[in-house]
């Protein structure tokens, strides 16, 4: 069986590779880029597949986000230690003498052998993304959320009756409509041309007496008329 530990920093990590008997196979530093992580693939493949390959890394933020996804998509399992109990280990050992990458990585392949843990597979790495993707989903939520909520503060101050003339209040068609005219002035002045562009956005939804009506709606809005209003919104 062979132990690969390595220490992840910003710009580059450190490699130590030995087997269950204690045999120092390789020990060597690699960028944290593509070119670094072909380097580590290529000793991890010259190692004899025939044997256990166990890779244990310590938590330490996003530097190793990268290198993970890479030993994933190449079929490699690994372990995230807690970067506490790594550095109990750590103290407990002899050789640790200084504040090295060399001696971590050393240490993490020492770990690997003295402490139960749970290999981390690929579909363990997905849940990760999944986590990321998830939060990205909510970010955008958040900022349609905002964005809608500022479209109708404009709509309170320059078009009041808009949003409850449609059913869906800001759906497709109502966003379509204002992205397209902007004012209730060019609104009252659409035409029966522009309506059937209209109507074929919404599916046929949105019918002429509707159109009819929301012309005259933009026609005697209450809402401010000065040009700079409608300019900022």
């Amino acid at each position: 069986m062979y132990l690969v530990g390595i220490d992840i920093a910003k710009y580059n990590h450190q490699c130590f590779i030995a087997t269950t008997h204690g045999e120092v196979i390789n020990e060597f530093s690699f960028d944290n880029n593509s070119d670094g992580f072909k380097l580590l693939l290529k000793h991890l493949s010259a190692l004899d597949q025939s044997l256990e390959i166990k890779i244990g890394l310590e938590a330490t933020g996003h530097y190793g986000n990268t290198l993970k996804q890479s030993l994933s998509a190449n079929g490699y399992t690994f372990v995230e230690f807690n970067p506490y109990l790594a550095k109990q280990f750590f103290k407990s050992t002899t050789i640790r003498k200084t504040k090295t990458d060399k001696v971590d990585a050393r240490l993490l392949s020492s770990m690997l052998a003295s402490v139960d843990y749970k290999t981390l597979h690929t579909k363990y790495y997905h849940i990760n993304e999944l986590k990321s993707l998830t939060r990205t989903r909510n970010s955008l939520i958040e900022t349609r959320s905002n964005s809608l909520v500022q479209i109708t503060n404009c709509l309170d101050i320059i078009f009041p009756e808009f949003k409850a003339h449609f059913s869906n209040r800001l759906g497709l068609t109502a966003l379509y409509i204002l992205k397209k005219y902007k004012t209730p002035e060019r609104i009252s002045r659409l035409t029966k041309t522009q309506f059937e562009t209209i109507s074929n956005k919404s599916m046929g939804k949105f019918t002429y007496p509707k159109f009819l009506k929301l012309k005259e709606l933009a026609k005697n809005t209450i809402g401010i008329k000065n040009s700079s209003v409608v300019t900022v919104c």
